[in-house]
């Protein structure tokens, strides 16, 4: 059995304790901003001012690094593996769950790529085929 004390915080409150490193665990989410690895690698650089969960491994750091320096996406997504694979090893972090944001959309509307790493649906790309 674990005991554990609940203590809800007004925003900036909570925001403080948690860049302050004044927790034992903390619930926090992320989402992407760009369509690329780093936009979540980054967050858990050990120089990072968003990595809150204050997780450092200098393997980590100079695996993200070596994904700056690839000239390619093969060479990209190997340093991006190798990161993960650390912070996964490390348990850098404890992931409860996912967001997702499922689309139900007609055959015949177009335009629609649901690839947009912020889920931003742009009406003005949109079109309907005659059905």
């Amino acid at each position: 059995m674990i005991d554990v004390k609940l203590e809800n915080q007004e925003w900036k409150t909570y925001i403080d304790s948690r860049r302050a490193g004044r927790y034992d665990a903390a619930r926090a989410g992320w989402s992407a901003d760009y369509n690329q690895a780093t936009t979540f690698g980054n967050y858990f650089l050990s120089n990072s001012s968003n990595n809150t969960a204050k997780y450092a491994n200098p393997e980590y750091d100079k695996a993200m690094a070596e994904s700056y320096a690839a000239t390619d996406a093969e060479g990209r997504a190997k340093a991006y593996a190798k990161a993960e694979e650390i912070l996964a090893k490390d348990y850098g972090i404890v992931p409860i769950f996912n967001y997702v944001n499922p689309r139900l959309v007609k055959p015949y509307v177009k335009g629609y790529s649901g690839k947009d790493p912020q889920d931003h649906i742009y009406l003005r790309n949109l079109y309907i085929i005659k059905h």
